[in-house]
């Protein structure tokens, strides 16, 4: 069996250097490789990566040690032109939707391709005005605007995009929770239960087994104040921006000597928090995207995650802090309640009034935080004891034919 595994777009780009997708699809193969799977199943292994872009370290010998070839492509465009030139049996991408743009390249393909879809966000994601507030060019700001009125027509365009991806796996579909499988199913009816699976995300492992200090770039800011940590805080999906809004509207005083610790704001954003919200932008510690060790020190060092998305395929970042014997105050949508179960406190992630009450509530009440840290450590227990199952089942969806369409 020949095999072409992307991991293109596991790489990083000017978006986000942080994707769950690609940490999926990255250690997914770490692990495969560090399994010998490829030789003990007589897989001729070949891999597609970014030009130019590295790759973390462990991966990168991963490849270097186990692949067979290795192809570097400068677009998505790049990775269908490699399969169609050395016609591999399977082609799998653990991103897939990128197929939505490359549709007659798709049908054209003689290769099947497999991939693993990671929610329907443009489906089933929450229509929040407040995402309008994300975009500081003024043209697109308006044309965003405006095509809030023709809402019909620009979901219908969204949902043709999604639909093409879907149709562009011909060799099969994973997911990462039964929330995403069957969301998937009820919006796109010709989908069966037989032909998703679902194989949960794994965990890359701590840069440390003892976290490092933060970097001088945050201890300054923060003043020895506690601090919240907020996620990949410039994509809309995550709604960061509703948790200033929050801060600004209610100013708490029991909240004021904790810190707000923002990941990923671009400076265009930095600076529009800055005038819009100015009481609550004085608790804003504004960091960059940031590398993988400086991240582990955010969560282990931080009071509690606040991880307000309004969509989820997965939502692996509560584990991530769980696993550090951090508490997470969690929007309730999606798959999120699907994988922290009872382990996080909730709240509804359009509400201001909800967000103020959960922040509150675990700031004042000591027993409550503590009863949460105990049950995270026990989720994330629980999640790392399903790792080989997950590998294993993930490696026979790459062995599995091509199910009936």
């Amino acid at each position: 069996m020949n095999l072409l595994f992307d991991l293109f777009t596991t790489q990083e780009t000017a978006l986000t250097r942080v994707h769950g997708g690609g940490v999926y699809g990255q250690a997914f193969f770490a692990e495969l490789c560090a399994a010998n799977f490829w030789k003990q199943n007589g897989i001729r292994l070949s891999v597609v990566t970014r030009a130019g872009a590295a790759l973390p370290d462990s991966v990168q010998q991963a490849v270097q040690a186990h692949a067979d070839e290795v192809v570097a492509v400068d677009s998505h465009a790049g990775i269908l032109k490699a399969a169609a030139e050395k016609s591999p049996d399977v082609l799998y991408t653990p991103v897939p939707y990128w197929l939505a743009h490359h549709r007659d390249q798709c049908a054209g393909l003689s290769v099947p391709i497999k991939g693993t879809v990671h929610g329907i966000r443009t489906v089933g994601g929450t229509d929040d005005p407040l995402s309008l507030q994300y975009q500081r060019n003024p043209l697109k700001r308006l044309y965003q605007r405006l095509i809030r009125v023709p809402k019909r027509a620009f979901a219908r365009r969204k949902r043709d995009d999604s639909e093409a991806v879907l149709r562009a796996l011909t060799g099969g579909m994973l997911t990462v929770s039964l929330h995403s499988k069957y969301q998937i199913i009820a919006e796109f009816p010709f989908v069966t239960p037989e032909q998703v699976s679902v194989v949960y995300s794994i965990d890359q492992p701590l840069t440390s087994a003892q976290p490092d200090p933060l970097p001088d770039s945050v201890v300054q800011p923060l003043a020895n104040r506690p601090y919240f940590l907020l996620l990949n805080a410039n994509r809309p999906v995550k709604n960061a921006l509703r948790v200033i809004v929050a801060l600004e509207r209610y100013r708490p005083p029991a909240l004021e000597a904790y810190a707000f610790v923002c990941v990923g704001f671009s400076s265009a954003q930095r600076d529009y928090i800055r005038r819009a919200y100015p009481l609550a932008h004085r608790q804003i510690v504004h960091v960059p995207y940031c590398e993988r060790s400086v991240l582990d020190s955010l969560f282990a060092h931080a009071y509690a995650l606040v991880f307000p998305s309004k969509n989820e395929g997965f939502g692996y970042p509560p584990l991530e802090a769980m696993r550090v014997g951090t508490p997470a105050v969690c929007s309730a949508a999606t798959a999120i309640p699907e994988t922290c179960a009872d382990a996080v406190l909730y709240f509804q992630p359009t509400s201001n009034a909800e967000i103020i009450n959960r922040l509150l509530q675990i700031v004042s009440e000591s027993e409550l935080r503590a009863n949460l840290i105990r049950r995270g450590t026990e989720r994330y227990q629980r999640y790392a004891s399903l790792r080989a199952e997950q590998v294993k089942r993930f490696g026979a969806f790459l062995l599995s034919p091509p199910p009936a369409r």
